[in-house]
């Protein structure tokens, strides 16, 4: 059993970063994390060190400059071409300054976008794979242009910023991954309470004790 866990939403360092960095480095475990631009762009290159000390444990994929504009407008939903190309490009920019990452990975904020977007990734060759819900808007032409990622676990971790040990126990024994080779869990730890951070530790170990491979995009 393969795992992929999306983290989005970093803007920089906090404590609960720092301590769900330290989690995965103790455990030798991958993920995936979502650069914003706009916050990366304030990091010291002292900051930048503790994401790129941990290279073999994460992979760096785009989430946007600004994430989301207002309730009506996300970053690539109401957002013109020029615009939608800026946030794309400049993040990719600063990623490959900050950290020293050629990113290749796309997920887009509240997975939301347009036929503006396809018109840019159609013209974007360095974005290679793109996180995604099978079934959603545009999913099939977005299929033809790049590699989704399914994000295809149902909340089965984290729900409404909350995460449950016995949601995703549950999940396992009903059979909701049964006939999935790869589950790709969506993960917000920013917003998350001390007793979501600690309910994450023992999904973890409940996913290690299950033998569960966890692997980067590129490894598809």
């Amino acid at each position: 059993m393969k795992i992929i866990l999306k983290v989005d939403d970093f803007w920089g360092p906090t404590k609960r970063f720092s301590d769900f960095f330290k989690l995965i480095a103790d455990l030798n475990i991958k993920i995936c994390l979502g650069i914003v631009g706009k916050g990366a762009v304030k990091m010291t290159p002292e900051q930048c060190a503790e994401i790129i000390g941990l290279n073999k444990n994460i992979e760096i994929f785009n989430h946007s400059w600004a994430h989301i504009i207002s309730d009506e407008i996300k970053e690539f939903w109401h957002t013109d071409v020029y615009y939608q190309a800026y946030s794309l490009r400049v993040t990719n920019k600063i990623i490959k300054e900050k950290f020293g990452v050629d990113c290749e990975v796309v997920g887009f904020p509240a997975n939301a976008f347009s036929e503006n977007t396809l018109e840019i990734l159609s013209k974007f060759p360095d974005i290679k794979r793109v996180f995604y819900l099978k079934g959603w808007n545009h999913y099939d032409e977005l299929s033809a242009l790049k590699k989704i990622i399914d994000i295809n676990s149902n909340g089965a971790i984290e729900t409404d910023m909350k995460v449950d040990v016995n949601r995703l126990k549950g999940a396992f024994e009903s059979g909701v991954f049964s006939d999935k080779e790869v589950i790709t869990f969506q993960l917000h730890p920013s917003a998350w309470s001390e007793q979501s951070f600690g309910e994450f530790k023992s999904c973890l170990d409940f996913l290690i004790a299950l033998g569960a491979e966890f692997i980067f995009t590129n490894q598809l």
